[in-house]
């Protein structure tokens, strides 16, 4: 069996604008799912909601394991959301080097190369263009190997090679034991994807 995903009855609201309305979604990791919809749907807002950084108002988001055993995610959830979380006053190596004390992980130096992240190790994250803290981020998901993914437009402000380069990184997470869910305006980004409209 796979990790699986169980959205059942959400309700959620802005205020008085309702974003949800008894919403119910089944997801498993054997594919990519992609929560696609014009601005306005809740696709930012369904991964925050997954991720607990919001709560729903009613309803379960509810994760089983592989054995059909319901789980809490705490700990295993990587959240790439439109706020990057760099630390803007130190260099690309200083960022990457707490970030890999806080995960206890290596640095896979090949996929440094592949992001053309090794050419900017000495500067400022400041100093970076959009798509270069972008790609910056993603190493964050990397380093973090968590085995739920939820990327908030991870493909935004890049470059056609690196859009490339991180759709492989992204595809070479599917497993039966790693979820990802991504975020898009668009259809058929990965050759292997659910895609879940919202806003119908």
């Amino acid at each position: 069996m796979l990790m699986k995903l169980h959205i059942q009855g959400l309700n959620f609201s802005y205020g008085e604008k309702k974003v949800f309305e008894d919403t119910n979604i089944d997801l498993s990791a054997d594919k990519i799912t992609v929560l696609f919809g014009k601005n306005g749907t809740g696709k930012s807002t369904l991964l925050k909601l997954i991720a607990g950084i919001e709560r729903c108002d009613e309803g379960d988001i509810l994760f089983s394991d592989k054995n059909g055993s319901i789980f809490a995610p705490k700990g295993m959830i990587a959240y790439l959301g439109h706020k990057l979380v760099l630390k803007e006053e130190l260099t690309v190596e200083q960022n990457i080097s707490f970030w890999s004390d806080f995960y206890q992980n290596t640095l896979d130096e090949n996929n440094f190369r592949l992001l053309e992240i090794d050419r900017l190790r000495y500067l400022n994250v400041s100093e970076l263009s959009q798509g270069q803290k972008k790609k910056l981020a993603f190493m964050r998901v990397l380093l973090s190997n968590k085995p739920i993914w939820l990327l908030d437009e991870p493909l935004s402000n890049l470059d056609m090679d690196s859009t490339e380069t991180i759709k492989k990184l992204i595809s070479d997470r599917i497993s039966a034991d790693n979820l990802v869910l991504v975020t898009s305006h668009t259809k058929s980004i990965f050759s292997k994807e659910q895609i879940i409209t919202l806003g119908n």
